[in-house]
């Protein structure tokens, strides 16, 4: 495994900028973005589970701003941007940090009532391939 250790004067460059990390309510996003804040900088942080969320920015108090952002919704990925713009100002970094995992993604799935296929669930792309893109 690859790791990336920060100097700090490296760190010290997140003093007053602002990042947006989208998947941060857990795992990866919500480590970057305690990183982040607690070396300056202001964060936006966007993540679908909004209890955890508006708990974690609750925590951080200051120089934070969370939405409930569904990476599958142009509106809600468009919202936390435009959000973000205005509370802070310009956006330096984005971590589009947002992912599933979906075990059963090429299971064949058939209507009870009708006995015909169903379409995929295309959820799993919409987050992983759509969500990243849109961010």
């Amino acid at each position: 495994m690859t790791t990336y250790s920060f100097n700090d004067s490296e760190l010290a460059e997140l003093k007053g900028k602002t990042i947006l990390i989208i998947g941060a309510a857990s795992g990866i996003g919500y480590e970057t973005v305690k990183l982040a804040h607690s070396n300056g900088a202001n964060v936006a942080i966007g993540d679908w589970n909004q209890t955890e969320g508006q708990a974690f920015a609750a925590e951080l108090k200051e120089r934070v701003l969370f939405r409930r952002c569904d990476v599958s919704s142009w509106d809600d990925v468009l919202e936390l941007f435009q959000a973000a713009w205005k509370a802070f100002g310009i956006i330096h970094a984005v971590l589009s940090n947002a992912g599933i995992n979906k075990e059963d993604i090429f299971r064949d799935e058939i209507d009870s009532k009708t006995g015909k296929l169903l379409p995929p669930d295309l959820k799993l792309l919409d987050v992983n391939l759509t969500g990243m893109v849109s961010c």
